[in-house]
């Protein structure tokens, strides 16, 4: 990936001063002032010194900088690709933080079929038309879909994509064409006259 690398989900993630700091490398200096301290939201507790809260506040100030840096570079980016990529297919973006519970091939077509919150708005099932993996870095059972990154191909799309389960992989692949049920969130209304709005 290019953009929605692991590094940048990294970086969003310390953006966030409330987000558990005990699992990222940068904020050991708070593991031994933090062992006492039951629960992830630690900084919004104030039960850190004064010293480490301006440690963690320049380590989100300095993700923030990177993550806006690479959102302003895919967006340069994708304005150069947008026309030639379809809305049903833009479409994919919807699986952000879905668990896919399924992942196989039937025929040469690759179906993922996810869920989100447990069952809460029912199972997704995607499909990948003529599909081949370039890249999978681990099991994709009880991972989470949280980025992806469309190129177009001569023969379609190279579709690459960021998930997160205990530790984050990637997955790439190209397909001719993509089949979800989130196209009618995505594609242009018709009004009365017939005519997108």
């Amino acid at each position: 990936m290019k953009f929605f690398t692991k590094t940048y989900q990294k970086a969003l993630q310390m953006t966030d001063l409330y987000w558990s700091l005990k699992v990222f490398p940068e904020s050991e200096f708070l593991l031994k002032e933090l062992e006492h301290v039951p629960g992830i939201r630690v900084p919004a507790l104030g039960m850190i010194s004064r010293e480490n809260r301006k440690r963690i506040r320049k380590i989100s100030r300095e993700s923030r900088l990177y993550v806006d840096q690479i959102d302003r570079r895919y967006q340069a980016h994708y304005t150069t690709v947008k026309d030639r990529i379809p809305k049903h297919i833009e479409c994919i973006g919807w699986l952000h933080d879905h668990v896919i519970e399924a992942a196989y091939f039937s025929g040469s077509d690759f179906v993922l079929e996810t869920d989100i919150l447990k069952g809460a708005y029912g199972g997704q099932r995607v499909i990948f038309r003529n599909c081949k993996i370039l890249q999978q870095e681990r099991d994709l059972i009880g991972l989470y879909w949280l980025y992806e990154e469309i190129y177009p191909t001569k023969e379609g799309y190279e579709i690459q994509v960021l998930l997160s389960g205990r530790e984050m992989a990637y997955l790439t692949m190209t397909a001719t064409d993509v089949q979800t049920p989130f196209a009618v969130h995505c594609l242009p209304e018709e009004t009365e006259d017939g005519l997108s709005s």
